[in-house]
């Protein structure tokens, strides 16, 4: 690896070398303009020895960057730099997972037409800066511009109002037909009204913070975004943000660049009401993740997964054998394991304020967000509590919740969607967790959900192994106009509702700043920074 990133580095400095060479011999062979003709003074001048045309280069070169020292360049790499770096890696690197690898990390080091506009961190400026916690740009209300940003032609801004039952089932109907579906276009997320609800509408929620965009025309919804209030503990400080969800767009309308023109809006709208800074996750790189997670999933029914083809059967196994490996109990054998009713929330809320005390960043809540968010709802939340029954009182002592998403299934003749369940929060001071998770797949099945997923957040990589979980694909963590350093999956104790992610990834996962390939990305970095 070393000598590879060796011939790397001496490619570049032979190319940048000959182009210094031959700017400085342009620059020398230009003719000055002519002066008025005065008789110098006779000087004896002192015998100086030639300098020769390379260390005459070398000067021109240096006086022209100490001229041009007030205009600083962006640290970030444009596109053709990231081409020529991609030409020069896939001669050198033979193994195509490395390959796919660095494409995918490639956008946090390059420059983006919207994100650099924005209050984010960025890795090219923190590599060579590092890094500052805290808010990267301080502003006043009325440093907020008071008119709704323009939209393309033809456009209008809408309130979406989702306790209206109308504008709720068209904004579901715009998720539906044009939200996440993978790659293949087997299957897509469908949130029910009922979910979207649920989400969107805590206690506190901010009408104005659910936006859409209309054809002027025909009031058709063509683009959505939502934020929520949210209060958020990270490093011991408490600050408010917005939960940002459901980023989407109209699939033939993407070409416009509506997506950008959302953020900027909702971000207005959120900073009228004094709140500054925003969490976000995203399937992908963009400027700069705080978090890499990872999906983890375990099956339920897995003939029905393997007969729309999410699930497959290992060459030297049978199906007979995969439905026993994923077998469940039927009942859940867990003392005072019960459903959460609506007056559990007194106590689950200091337990699980408690337990959310493990991690650096982590969700708050009060007893009336959480009587409101765990509360039991057909296919849309289920929770459940562990009591311990005394003579004197009962006492919850564990809990852990689940939220459903149905993913409509596009291409199978008879099966036309199947049901995920997906840890949301829990808090363990008795039962072993893994045991309560358990639990808590037993009660999914019963119920009839079809695949049980988790992130590898909070303490979850603990029964992954046991439990027989797989790894999936990743999803990063964002927040916007806070920087912090990068928090490690376990440290993270906030799990968003947004789902943006299907199949599980094929490679081995690594962490961004372990690769090697990030290292190759930083040190062209680092050779840019000394040439500046």
């Amino acid at each position: 690896y070393q000598r590879r990133v060796h011939g790397i580095d001496q490619q570049w400095k032979e190319k940048k070398r000959s182009k210094k060479l031959y700017r400085s011999q342009q620059l020398s062979s230009q003719k000055k303009p002519e002066e008025p003709k005065t008789e110098p003074e006779k000087k004896v001048e002192p015998v100086v020895a030639e300098q020769k045309p390379e260390e005459k280069g070398k000067e021109e070169v240096k006086k022209n960057l100490e001229e041009n020292k007030e205009k600083p360049e962006s640290k970030a790499m444009d596109e053709n730099e990231m081409k020529n770096l991609l030409e020069i890696l896939n001669k050198q690197m033979t193994d195509p997972r490395q390959k796919e690898q660095f494409k995918e990390l490639a956008p946090l080091y390059m420059k983006h037409a919207f994100w650099d506009t924005q209050p984010v961190a960025h890795m090219a400026d923190q590599f060579h800066k590092g890094i500052t916690q805290g808010e990267i740009e301080k502003k006043e209300v009325k440093d907020v511009k008071t008119a709704p940003y323009a939209l393309p032609e033809g456009f209008e801004w809408s309130t979406i109002d989702l306790t209206n039952e109308k504008e709720l089932t068209e904004a579901y109907e715009l998720l539906r037909d044009h939200y996440v579906e993978d790659g293949a276009k087997r299957y897509r997320f469908v949130y029910s009204p009922e979910f979207l609800k649920w989400a969107l509408t805590p206690p506190g929620f901010e009408k104005d913070w659910i936006v859409g965009v209309r054809v002027i025309k025909n009031k058709k919804l063509v683009g959505f975004i939502s934020g929520t209030p949210v209060k958020v503990n990270l490093g011991g400080k408490e600050i408010k943000m917005a939960e940002i969800d459901f980023l989407c767009v109209m699939s033939r309308l993407r070409t416009k660049r509506m997506a950008p023109v959302l953020i900027k809006e909702v971000t207005r709208r959120i900073n009228l009401k004094l709140v500054w800074q925003a969490i976000y996750t995203v399937g992908k790189y963009i400027p700069t993740p705080i978090s890499e997670t990872i999906y983890y999933y375990r099956y339920l029914n897995f003939k029905k997964l393997n007969d729309i083809g999410y699930a497959s059967i290992p060459s030297k196994s049978t199906l007979k054998r995969q439905e026993k490996i994923y077998k469940l109990p039927e009942t859940v054998t867990i003392p005072g394991f019960r459903k959460m009713v609506k007056k559990d929330a007194k106590q689950i809320q200091p337990l699980l304020k408690e337990y959310m005390k493990k991690f650096a960043l982590s969700a708050e809540f009060t007893a009336n967000e959480i009587k409101y968010m765990f509360t039991p709802r057909p296919d849309v939340i289920d929770c459940y509590v562990v009591e311990s029954v005394t003579e004197k009182e009962k006492k919850i002592t564990d809990f852990i919740s689940f939220y459903i998403v149905k993913c409509k299934v596009l291409n199978h003749e008879t099966i036309k969607e199947y049901k995920s369940a997906y840890v949301y929060y829990y808090a363990t001071t008795k039962t072993p967790l893994a045991d309560l998770v358990k639990a808590a797949m037993i009660s999914a099945n019963n119920s009839g959900n079809d695949l049980f997923l988790c992130l590898n957040v909070m303490e979850n990589k603990k029964f992954f192994e046991e439990l027989n979980f797989t790894k999936g694909a990743k999803l990063m963590y964002y927040l916007y106009n806070y920087s912090t350093e990068s928090l490690s999956p376990e440290n993270i104790g906030v799990v968003l509702v947004q789902l943006l992610t299907f199949n599980p990834v094929s490679y081995t996962h690594l962490r961004a700043h372990e690769t090697s390939l990030h290292l190759v990305c930083r040190l062209l970095l680092e050779k840019k920074k000394k040439n500046n």
